[in-house]
């Protein structure tokens, strides 16, 4: 499975302060001899259980679901491209162009916008007048 940057730094971020934050209620249990009460005890194994049971139905949220594994690669798309194969006909079935490499794509009612990522190159093709396919 493959992240995001942007998503991995939002769940790191996420995940320290939740841990500061449990961290600071589990030393306010300690008493003056470093003992730690019964509770904090309880309160630290009902975490640690949580947080595994978190994480797994996260992994198993985005690799073993169909949806999940749109979002991943959804994301991997916006943050990096994917590879595509993109080919442009006209109205009576003609090849004009294709394209394909790395790239993210955009498109609107009249056009669509390719951002090829290894060339460092963007191509827009107004299509009211053909077909546009994309195969990933």
């Amino acid at each position: 499975m493959r992240m995001s940057v942007i998503l991995l730094t939002a769940i790191g971020w996420i995940a320290g302060v939740v841990l500061v934050l449990f961290l600071i209620a589990f030393f306010d249990r300690i008493n003056r001899k470093g003992e730690v009460d019964k509770r904090a005890k309880t309160y630290f194994a009902i975490w640690v259980v949580g947080a595994v049971a978190l994480i797994a139905a996260l992994v198993l949220y985005f690799n073993a679901t169909a949806v999940g594994q749109q979002i991943v690669q959804r994301w991997n798309a916006q943050s990096e491209g994917i590879y595509r194969e993109i080919e442009v006909y006209s109205m009576t079935g003609e090849l004009i162009s294709s394209y394909s490499g790395i790239c993210n794509i955009e498109y609107d009612d009249n056009r669509v916008e390719i951002y090829d990522v290894e060339k460092d190159k963007r191509i827009i093709v107004y299509y009211k007048n053909g077909t546009i396919i994309v195969s990933e």
